[in-house]
């Protein structure tokens, strides 16, 4: 066996083959070996830029972007008229949260050599990452300029005039989008969103073809699966937009590594913590003041209540920003690294001051000049409690759903990453069981804090609960908000065609045309003590 002297010294005499090396592990999927791999090339050759590149992805991968941030840093210093580095730097920025400044280096791009069609649409993806879809609207188009049948750009073009609300001109995107690749399965779930399929005017019998089509990619078989079960209960044939539901659901988990234990062990070890110890531990600052978390399951209504108060005069969304997770999760390891102590643990150790001024920090709080800034991620409704104490002056709406009408919401959505609980009704049971726990706690630890926010009720009565919500965030009462399907922001959301309508009322109840083949997942809430045949509320 080579010593660790020998290895270095292979390293040195052929780089670009140890690279090679981790990056074929890395395309097997095994990117703990690749960082291994990437750490030992480094540790030989600590100015080989290609290397420290290799590593800023792998720590990307790893959801690790002040890591990445730092690795960026790098290369860059050792190759600084890589674009390719410039974007990694960019991307990992983006990641970290650090969206005003990933603005600034976008637009130092502009001003580059010439950008081939492939560079064109990385930037692209880029600017549609921080939310500015006219600024990728314009990469994607000169994009397709130099390369029209290009499908993947079509596709994102496609995404970012959705998100503008440009539904013509996304319609015609996505017919180039199926032109050139006829089983997109994307593209063909988009389609099926975008307006209600009836028995005359329908795509299934295309949908149905494409899933037998052979060597169709299996992750576009997933979405088609959703497709063609969110066109079938358009027209009415729900128990067979179950059954193909439910194919797609066990599809997509078959490609995730998801244990509903880890989640339950973490609702109830951050509550059991918190009423431990940080519940009496006094905040000590007064952080927060004009910021607003909306906290929800996702498909209960957080958007809604998000676009009421964004349509104030003094209020900005900065949509789903994941910036407390990241917040957290930094500071997290750093109390872990320090202690040797588990990440739920850890949460005890961290400093809430210093958690607080990273999470302002990374969505730059000072570049904002409205009264009211709203982060809607839906999973910091786990955190509810270290917001109270990082952010004290922060204010928190939660939205809920009838809780049939919550989780088949969730079940019959196709999420592009994350919410693995989604894909089985048992382990979807057991999360929504352990999160009305969490929120039944967060509801009595935090009452001036947070507001509960019934969904059925805002429908019911969208006036006085707007009110409501305005009042909670410290906003005067302003009539234009109640014509939230008015408001020209962009929103890229699960629910950006419904945002763009007047108030409906078609989800509501949506779970009773599929009572019987639910009954799994109404045994687990019903033995858990939760009811869901009364009125929301």
């Amino acid at each position: 066996m080579p010593s660790s002297g020998d290895s270095q010294s292979a390293i040195r005499q052929n780089p670009q083959g140890a690279l090679n090396r981790a990056l074929g592990v890395l395309s097997l999927g095994d990117r703990t070996k690749a960082l291994v791999l990437c750490q030992q090339i480094i540790k030989a050759l600590p100015n080989f830029a290609d290397a420290w590149l290799l590593m800023c992805q792998l720590q990307l991968d790893l959801q690790r972007p002040d890591r990445a941030l730092e690795c960026a840093d790098r290369s860059p210093s050792l190759q600084p008229d890589s674009l390719k580095a410039q974007l990694l730097r960019t991307e990992s920025l983006v990641a970290d949260g650090r969206h005003d400044t990933a603005r600034e280096a976008l637009q130092r791009l502009e001003s580059s050599t010439p950008l081939t069609a492939l560079t064109l649409r990385l930037v692209g993806n880029l600017y549609a990452s921080l939310d500015q879809y006219q600024d990728a609207a314009r990469f994607f188009e000169q994009s397709l300029a130099l390369d029209e049948t290009n499908v993947e750009c079509w596709n994102l073009y496609c995404g970012v005039l959705i998100a503008q609300g440009s539904f013509e001109e996304a319609d015609r995107a996505l017919g180039r989008v199926l032109l050139l690749n006829p089983h997109h399965g994307e593209a063909l779930l988009t389609r099926a969103n975008m307006r209600l399929q009836t028995t005359e005017h329908n795509h299934v019998e295309q949908l149905k073809s494409a899933l037998t089509s052979p060597g169709i990619d299996p992750l576009h078989a997933v979405m088609i699966h959703y497709a063609l079960a969110k066109e079938l209960e358009d027209i009415g044939d729900y128990p067979a937009s179950f059954n193909i539901l439910q194919r797609g659901a066990e599809l997509r988990a078959q490609s995730i590594n998801y244990q509903v234990e880890r989640d339950e062990a973490f609702m109830a070890g951050v509550t059991q913590r918190f009423e431990r110890t940080l519940s009496h531990t006094p905040a000590n600052n007064e952080l927060g003041s004009g910021i607003i978390f909306i906290a929800s399951l996702p498909r209960a209504g957080s958007t809604l209540a998000d676009r009421i108060v964004a349509s104030h005069s003094q209020a900005e969304s900065l949509g789903e920003t994941d910036a407390f997770h990241l917040a957290v999760l930094e500071h997290a390891r750093r109390a872990s690294a320090a202690n040797r102590m588990t990440f739920v643990d850890a949460l005890e150790k961290m400093d809430y001051l210093a958690l607080g001024k990273t999470y302002l920090q990374k969505i730059q709080r000072g570049s904002h000049n409205n009264k009211v800034v709203i982060d809607k991620t839906p999973n910091n409704i786990q955190y509810l409690g270290l917001i109270h104490k990082a952010l004290p002056q922060a204010k928190i709406i939660h939205v809920y759903k009838n809780p049939m009408d919550a989780c088949f919401s969730v079940f019959r959505t196709h999420f592009s990453r994350g919410y693995g609980y989604a894909n089985n009704l048992e382990t979807l049971g057991r999360y929504y069981v352990a999160y009305t726990r969490m929120m039944a706690y967060w509801s009595t630890a935090l009452p001036a804090t947070l507001l509960n926010l019934s969904y059925e009720q805002l429908v019911d009565d969208l006036e006085n609960h707007s009110r409501k919500l305005l009042q909670h965030a410290e906003l005067d009462w302003q009539a234009q908000c109640l014509d939230f399907h008015l408001n020209a922001s962009p929103t890229a959301t699960a629910s950006v065609v419904q945002v763009r309508q007047p108030l409906f009322r078609s989800s509501l109840h949506r779970w009773r045309h599929y009572e019987q083949q639910l009954s799994p997942l109404a045994a687990i809430l019903r033995d858990a003590g939760i009811q869901y045949d009364q009125p929301s509320g």
